[in-house]
């Protein structure tokens, strides 16, 4: 009896103290089933929602009790948030334009598409003028690029009246559509259409009545030197600029003619790499159109005793002068007109 006694005591102590001596808190003999034998409810809240892309998102949001004994689902609430603007790709956009039937929605598609895409080539799928116009009214606006109001038909002078005030003019939209390709035969282009603008200036001519005088616009023409002279006949020339205006070295040329060949191909040649306006201009003489000719003249030129003319020697001492580039010239005009 005595050992049994003893044998209870340490039971108690192994069961009891010992576990708490070394931390083991999971050593809880009172959270056996066996000592707490009361139900347990746990609360589990699930939440279910559904997102459509374009529809109003509803989520529903359902609590659900479960025990032992029973299992009670209720839905609590629904929330509606606001719909989502939909988000379309650049691809998906053409694509619901060109399925589009009825030609005044799809005309609607595209100016709707503009806004998004800002691409030129949109403006060419719309029938509608009206419409059209307004497309390439509203880029010729937003890229600031004038020469988009070439497209315009029916409201030309209402895409130029939008542009910012520096770039309100017919004549920034003439000099900004020669600039992107500045040759020869686009200046006279150029110098042929500004006679149908407006210019700067202005002269006095009698009036209807024979007894004043009436003050009459100059059309944008007679702005332009470099176009009165292209249509004069003053010795003044217009040339492509290319290697045709280099002059070849010849094995009979003096040291003093070749040293100027060598300057004056060097400056065409310079022009040729660097200059934007892909044209010059030469001084010549109402019978010599080319830089060969001019210095074939200039060589010509002696004393009636075969001496070297003091004329000569200037001519062909300034020989490098006899072309000239507009570089200058166009920069001064696209500073004025805002381009």
């Amino acid at each position: 009896m005595k050992n049994l006694y003893k044998f209870g005591i340490l039971s108690m102590f192994v069961v009891f103290v010992l576990p708490n001596l070394v931390f083991a808190s999971w050593w809880n003999p009172f959270t056996w089933s066996w000592f707490n034998k009361a139900l347990k409810e746990n609360t589990i809240l699930v939440a279910t929602s559904t997102v459509p892309i374009i529809a109003t998102t509803t989520f529903t949001t359902t609590q659900t009790t479960i025990s032992e004994k029973n299992i009670n689902t209720s839905v609590v609430k629904t929330i509606k948030t606001p719909e989502p603007t939909p988000i379309l790709t650049t691809t998906s956009a053409t694509q619901n334009c060109v399925s589009i039937i009825d030609q005044i929605q799809k005309d609607a598609c595209y100016v709707a598409l503009i806004k998004i895409q800002k691409d030129p080539a949109i403006c060419t799928n719309i029938i509608d003028a009206t419409k059209k116009d307004s497309c390439y009214i509203y880029l010729a606006y937003l890229k600031k690029d004038l020469t988009l109001c070439d497209f315009v038909i029916e409201k030309k002078s209402t895409c130029l009246s939008l542009v910012p005030d520096k770039l309100m003019s017919e004549r920034s939209l003439l000099i900004a559509r020669f600039m992107k390709n500045p040759t020869l035969e686009n200046f006279k282009s150029f110098c042929s259409e500004a006679k149908n603008i407006t210019g700067s200036k202005v002269e006095k001519t009698m009036d209807s009545s024979r007894e004043g005088l009436t003050t009459k616009s100059l059309s944008f023409y007679y702005d332009i030197r470099d176009c009165l002279s292209l249509d004069a006949s003053n010795g003044i020339y217009y040339l492509s600029l290319d290697t045709s205006l280099l002059i070849p070295l010849n094995s009979v040329d003096s040291d003093s003619e070749r040293e100027v060949k060598l300057l004056y191909n060097e400056k065409v040649n310079s022009l040729i790499s660097t200059s934007a306006i892909r044209f010059v201009v030469f001084n010549g003489q109402e019978s010599i159109s080319t830089p060969r000719e001019l210095w074939n003249y200039y060589v010509s030129l002696v004393n009636e005793d075969g001496s070297i003319s003091d004329e000569k020697t200037r001519n062909i001492q300034s020989f490098p002068d006899v072309i000239s580039d507009l570089n200058r010239t166009f920069n001064t005009l696209k500073s004025k007109y805002g381009n």
